[in-house]
């Protein structure tokens, strides 16, 4: 009787624990793009050069690129985000480029999921524009339209 009230319960909260789950994971991962933008920032700066991010929605990665400092790759496919990048948008460009001034050439659209949680990162001209938006937020809606799904 114990066995099937404890069952019971572990079905009951298995759920949740998995959405919770999927959603902490997309959302560190969103910090993580987000984090990589302003590191790129910081390096063009310090460089007085440009910096370069590229994704690769095949291995659910990017990679920054700084002249002197070798390549910086974020995998996002692997332990412990195991997040897909649906869809990545530089405004028809390859690549983002990132100036000594710390503005991009380019803004970006990175469309994540995993389970049924989605995250679109919205990185602006400058660092000050950058955003992580949720299903629930108005201007949800055009940007998701802007991605394939």
């Amino acid at each position: 009787m114990v066995l099937a009230i404890l069952g019971i319960f572990a079905g009951i909260a298995a759920p949740r624990f998995s959405a919770a789950t999927n959603r902490s994971a997309v959302d560190q991962a969103a910090d993580r793009i987000v984090g990589l933008h302003e590191r790129a920032v910081r390096s063009a700066g310090a460089q007085s050069g440009s910096a370069r991010i590229a994704c690769d929605p095949g291995t659910d990665s990017l990679t920054l690129s700084t002249a002197g400092s070798g390549d910086v790759r974020l995998d996002l496919g692997a332990e412990p985000y195991r997040v897909d990048i649906v869809a990545v948008d530089y405004g028809g460009a390859a690549s983002v480029t990132i100036n000594a001034w710390g503005d991009a050439d380019v803004a970006s659209l990175y469309r994540l999921r995993r389970g049924g949680v989605e995250r679109i990162v919205q990185i602006g001209l400058r660092a000050a524009e950058n955003r992580i938006l949720t299903e629930d937020d108005a201007a949800w809606e055009p940007l998701a339209n802007q991605l394939p799904k």
